[in-house]
């Protein structure tokens, strides 16, 4: 298949993913409230860096290796789980060693449970939705997470209308959410495959090069994680709980907007990983330039409707609006950062992305601390909005550099990308 219609596959599939996360983040909203969210949320929070920790950014040795054909699919998938098997035991017999600095009124065992089944869950479903996709197979990873948030999604309404279930037992609900997801997609995988696994299949070298790759990426990882959430620690330092619930929603929601180009990302990622046709980078220059003006109309209409996220999630989040509004520069630019840093990776050039991120990072971290004590959580929209907008010129200026590509070219719309979204949709249209 050709990369566009990769691109229109994956953006199928993976929007049936993020409308029922999208789905199932109000009902949290409504049965939680601002400050219950924002508390479940900020733990969420503490355990993906865990998982972002312990995984090794695998998941991105994945994703560029197996494309090349340079590793084997079931090998990998069987490291992967004796990888989990390790970190889950560690995560849950060393819990006392690493749980003191999170904050929460969960009792100590629970918040032990919770973690492990946490990590463990996200972990399978990250390697092997990786392994997957590395393969070009969407379908059965999105279906699994559309259906399973759903499912949860219809738990929680029935709690808001008729109290059916304590927030505890909601909770509890959510965390065996992930549990099965990662389970389900891990043996799907295995059952579908050829089992035959032989240490004759398993490349010293290619492996050697692989966590290489892996661990360059889980530095860059960290810090792009930083640059996301960092702030979290100050809002919840010097703001009030609410205004912590109000904040993460608003980045929730920044996430929306840039979601549909982290899934064309994750397909430009395999495909230059692949060799794929010398045109990838016009490619990822044309899709961004059409995003562009996607995202302005967005939040022309966005910033016209004062009362929306109020109405949808509730009136505890009545600054919601402000902070995603003050955020909307920084989410333009970072969507489309999202192309750019897809296609560097797919072309192992990390230490571009490393220098952009880190940089971010450093103007972020400094700025936060300045403003956020005196401004308050509004200043934590501005600065994020900042940081993002640099990163993008960062970026923009390695491809730049290795692409010959200008930032007009990634942002201003020509003659021919109107002509090619017209021929997207006839062919759209044709096969309906």
């Amino acid at each position: 298949m050709n990369l566009s219609g990769l691109l229109l596959k994956q953006s199928i599939w993976r929007s049936l993913n993020y409308i029922s996360a999208f789905i199932l983040n109000i009902c949290i909203s409504r049965v939680f409230s601002a400050e219950g969210s924002g508390i479940y949320f900020y733990i969420i929070n503490y355990f993906s860096f865990l998982v972002l920790l312990t995984s090794l950014s695998l998941e991105s040795g994945i994703g560029y290796f197996i494309p090349s054909g340079k590793i084997n699919n079931v090998s990998i998938a069987f490291l992967a789980i004796l990888w989990i098997a390790v970190v889950g035991f560690l995560c849950f017999w060393g819990f006392p060693w690493w749980s003191g600095w999170i904050e929460t009124d969960w009792p100590q065992e629970t918040l032990r449970y919770r973690a492990t089944i946490f990590i463990i869950g996200s972990m399978l479903s990250a390697y092997f939705i990786a392994i997957l996709n590395a393969n070009f197979r969407y379908g059965f990873s999105n279906l699994i997470i559309f259906f399973t948030n759903l499912l949860l999604s219809f738990l929680f309404v029935l709690s808001y209308f008729f109290n059916s279930f304590s927030t505890d037992t909601l909770t509890r609900f959510l965390f065996l959410n992930y549990l099965v997801q990662g389970i389900v997609i891990a043996v799907y995988f295995l059952f579908s495959n050829t089992i035959s696994f032989s240490y004759k299949n398993m490349r010293l070298a290619a492996y050697k090069q692989l966590l290489r790759y892996s661990l360059f990426a889980f530095i860059i990882n960290i810090i792009s994680f930083l640059l996301s959430r960092f702030d979290y620690f100050l809002v919840r330092r010097f703001c009030r709980e609410s205004d912590l619930g109000n904040y993460i929603l608003a980045n929730k929601m920044a996430q929306l907007f840039y979601l549909f180009p982290a899934i064309l990302a994750s397909v430009f990622f395999n495909y230059t990983a692949k060799g794929g046709e010398n045109g990838t980078a016009y490619s990822v220059a044309r899709t961004s330039r059409i995003l562009s003006l996607g995202y302005v109309a967005l939040f022309l209409i966005l910033f016209a409707c004062n009362e929306l996220f109020t109405l949808v999630f509730g009136e505890s989040f009545d600054k919601t609006h402000s902070l995603v509004v003050l955020m909307m520069p920084g989410i333009l630019l970072f969507g489309i950062g999202h192309l750019l840093t897809a296609y560097l990776s797919g072309k192992n050039r990390l230490s571009a992305i490393f220098i952009s991120t880190l940089i971010a990072l450093i103007a972020l971290i400094i700025l936060d601390i300045i403003f956020i004590p005196l401004y308050g959580v509004y200043a934590a929209s501005v600065v994020t909005s900042i940081a993002y907008i640099l990163l993008f010129f960062l970026l923009a200026y390695f491809l730049r550099k290795y692409d010959d590509i200008s930032f007009v070219k990634l942002l201003i719309l020509n003659k021919d990308d109107w002509q090619y979204v017209k021929d997207l949709f006839t062919r759209l249209i044709s096969k309906k």
